[in-house]
């Protein structure tokens, strides 16, 4: 199940260590009321050096699911061309206490892995760009993590994107 979750190394100089931290970014989107919104723009000259590619030779969003004599079709294509592939599940009908799941405990099994499998095969959209902390303050407007709309005027592109890298120079 997603949860969103962010992770990093942090260097204890004080005692000479690694620490490995998990957390949650905050959503600082424009769909969102709860924190103060992030727009990364090069309207706004909050970003330059622009970069956007997009992937899409590994997109499925129609995915059957094979398991023991049940097949189970995930479906996520809304009314687009369909792109299907065909996922051979490794889980069994058996539970950790050896009894036998349902057939609807099953089918959500399967169903389950299949979401997972077209989460992983969406389009890829990469979003790079280098922060003008004129206005900014890195930690307190947005940190790692966090996730922020992107806008680029120049090729009319708007999408809400976490941040997974920064590279503190």
């Amino acid at each position: 199940k997603e949860k969103n979750l962010s992770q990093r190394l942090r260097f204890d100089y004080m005692h000479s260590k690694l620490i490995y931290e998990v957390w949650q970014g905050k959503d600082r989107t424009t769909d969102q009321n709860e924190n103060e919104w992030m727009i990364f723009s090069d309207n706004n000259e909050t970003i330059s050096d622009f970069d956007y590619s997009r992937d899409i030779s590994d997109q499925r969003n129609v995915c059957y699911v094979v398991g023991d004599n049940l097949t189970v079709e995930v479906d996520r294509s809304q009314k687009d061309r369909r792109k299907e592939m065909v996922l051979k599940s490794s889980s069994s009908r058996k539970k950790e206490d050896e009894s036998e799941m349902s057939e609807e405990e099953y089918y959500e099994l399967l169903y389950q892995e299949g979401i997972e499998e077209l989460e992983s095969r969406k389009t890829a959209e990469k979003f790079n760009g280098t922060v003008h902390n004129v206005h900014l303050k890195y930690r307190e407007d947005y940190d790692l993590g966090d996730l922020c709309t992107c806008y680029v005027v120049e090729i009319g592109k708007i999408a809400d994107k976490r941040i997974i890298e920064i590279r503190e120079v």
